[in-house]
């Protein structure tokens, strides 16, 4: 028998659902709750919700999983289902339909998911934050952040002639990630004196799968304060030749020293652009966000 409560309505010109104003306020065109439907390809169309069906042909064990999200990667069409499972994130790519693991040993379960920029990023307030790029199957999950260069820059003297000074200069390097996130410069290499010659860098690189390339910084002649030297955009370059003058050195950027990888936090969310963490470990009321 059926709900006399329930009243079904056949909207000609459904066009979407509106949860902004009074029930009573809504245009013809517009609903306020919908339920086992879904929108179809076509636009301001409904259709029935498909039937259910098991994603996973075998079972992953008794645990409770407590996170679960859809990860889709935009610039390769790729999708995965990202599971916590017993101190265990594991993926099941759609082409294969099974689970497996990504990363193991963690302390908690309740997770946050978030996708920016093509990334996955995940926090859960007890262990590390992590991010995950999906660019292979085989692509590793990393901590969040970019770490700085435990390996110092090192400059060697050139015998051609050139157009540094007579002083000191010293050296630093960032690490690039993502092709646009920056880490905190390295400790400065010795400082060497060129004296009207031009110095060879040899500059580190990194093993985090996540690097696409170096920021070199510079002092003045006799200086301290390190400035933007140049970009190296890839992540295997072993050396850079600098000839740049010192009235040539670009003095509008200066290194960073507090670009370090955020602690462990609870909470995540976008907003305006920027990703917000909330709930510390240590600190329960911080809350930091991206530069």
């Amino acid at each position: 028998m059926s709900n006399p409560n329930i009243i079904i309505y056949t909207i000609d010109f459904f066009r979407s659902i509106n949860r902004k104003l009074k029930r009573n306020l809504l245009k013809k065109e517009e609903g306020y709750f919908a339920q086992n439907l879904r929108y179809d390809t076509e636009y301001g169309a409904i259709a029935k919700r498909l039937s259910r069906a098991l994603f996973n042909p075998t079972s992953l064990g008794t645990s409770a999983i407590p996170a679960l999200y859809r990860y889709y990667k935009n610039s390769t069409g790729s999708a995965a289902m990202i599971g916590a499972y017993s101190g265990t994130l594991k993926i099941a790519y759609d082409d294969l339909g099974i689970f497996s693991n990504i990363k193991t040993g963690l302390t908690s379960n309740g997770w946050t998911f978030l996708t920016y920029k093509d990334l996955l990023y995940m926090v859960n307030g007890e262990d590390s934050n992590l991010v995950f790029g999906l660019t292979s199957k085989t692509s590793p999950v990393e901590n969040m952040g970019v770490p700085s260069s435990a390996t110092l820059p090192s400059a060697t003297i050139s015998a051609t002639a050139g157009n540094l000074g007579n002083g000191n200069y010293f050296y630093g390097v960032a690490f690039q990630f993502d092709s646009y996130q920056e880490g905190s410069i390295s400790p400065s290499s010795v400082g060497v004196n060129p004296n009207g010659s031009r110095i060879t860098l040899t500059i580190p690189i990194s093993a985090n799968s996540r690097a696409t390339g170096r920021y070199l910084y510079r002092t003045k002649s006799a200086a301290s304060t390190l400035y933007r030297l140049a970009t190296v955009s890839d992540n295997t370059s072993l050396t850079y030749a600098d000839n740049i003058a010192d009235t040539s050195l670009d003095t509008t950027i200066q290194a960073s020293i507090d670009y370090d990888p955020p602690a462990s936090y609870k909470f995540m969310t976008l907003h305006k652009e920027r990703v917000f963490l909330a709930r510390n470990k240590t600190n329960k009321s911080d809350i930091v966000y991206s530069d």
